[in-house]
């Protein structure tokens, strides 16, 4: 039996990916293959007594001390996974060949002003989509364990998705390959 495989997405890629406007990502490694069905996961809120949970989006910050919220879809339940993907391409490029194209697919926000979304620095703006996915990158990718910034310029997969659904149910039709193998 197929299995369905797993990626971990940032709060903001997260939401990119439920409103659709993203359908590709870059990541320095992976097993991923064309058809493959990939469940997204996603930081999240968790009730502090009990089991429930709200996604990014559903939930206003506020002084509210019931909830408490989890940075790292690493530790999402596969069963509150709401988003599916299938992958339909993978290939591999140096990191700084993304295109004002493929950065607009990676789902950095637009701003009211025309401008995009600076992720290093919240009070600026940058002036293309891919000014912005570098700020992406390297807020995602520049710290921590892994340290690559986008300057280090890698190789990496380019995986192009499309959303199969955004409720966690998935149709018919892939449960049955999924079965079927």
């Amino acid at each position: 039996m197929k299995k369905i495989k797993r990626l971990n997405f940032s709060a903001d890629m997260a939401l990119a990916n439920y409103q659709g406007i993203k359908d590709q990502t870059r990541r320095l490694d992976t097993k991923l293959e064309v058809g493959d069905i990939v469940r997204q996961h996603e930081p999240y809120y968790k009730a502090v007594h009990g089991d429930a949970f709200k996604y990014i989006g559903q939930f206003r910050e506020s002084q509210d001390t019931e909830w408490k919220y989890i940075p790292t879809g690493r530790y999402m339940r596969n069963e509150h996974a709401r988003i599916y993907l299938l992958v339909t391409e993978v290939r591999q490029e140096k990191l700084d060949l993304i295109s004002e194209y493929d950065a607009i697919r990676e789902g950095v926000l637009r701003l009211e002003n025309g401008s995009f979304k600076n992720y290093l620095f919240p009070n600026k703006s940058c002036a293309t989509a891919r000014e912005s996915y570098i700020s992406l990158w390297d807020k995602i990718n520049a710290k921590g364990e892994i340290k690559m910034p986008f300057k280090a310029n890698p190789t990496v997969s380019v995986i192009t998705y499309t959303v199969i659904t955004r409720n966690g149910v998935l149709p018919e039709e892939i449960m049955e390959v999924l079965q079927n193998g």
